[in-house]
């Protein structure tokens, strides 16, 4: 065996350990995906989505989504199990009729506003009605809005 065959057949063998390396690696990497998602699966933040298929929400073009007129059912989640009615106008509160000398209150928000997890009667613009009688609210919230979509 020569000098240059030695050199090939080193190369061949280095090349070969470090495939194997690499393989090894790989393999154990995808094990360890295997194993973090069977016994820490992630939290699903696909929330709206699933909301809006059961027909509480529905696309808008200007907002991204936005409540469904007239919508109506048990709206629920892993903590909470809710009655949720939307008005004719797809909000979650009722439409206080105009009086005069009442306050008129515009509610915008996030979840938080429109009531996620409660029953409708508990929603924090109900809530401010009975505690202030003189006070009309509107509630316009839906669930993950943003400072640009109220």
């Amino acid at each position: 065996m020569n000098i240059s065959e030695r050199r090939r057949s080193k190369l061949k063998t280095v090349v070969f350990t470090l495939l194997l390396i690499l393989a090894g690696a790989a393999l154990a990497a995808v094990m360890g995906e295997a194993f973090l998602r069977w016994f820490y699966p992630l939290p699903r933040y696909n929330y709206m989505r699933q909301h809006v298929q059961r027909g509480f929400f529905e696309y808008d073009p200007m907002l991204g989504w936005k409540g469904k007129p007239g919508a109506k059912g048990i709206f629920a989640g892993r903590s909470f199990y809710s009655r949720v009615t939307h008005n004719e106008r797809g909000h979650r509160s009722s439409v206080p009729p105009f009086v005069a000398g009442k306050r008129n209150v515009l509610l915008l928000g996030d979840s938080f506003g429109w009531g996620y997890g409660v029953e409708d009667d508990e929603i924090p613009s109900e809530q401010m009605m009975r505690m202030r009688p003189e006070l009309n609210m509107y509630n316009l919230s839906a669930p993950g809005y943003g400072t640009g979509q109220e």
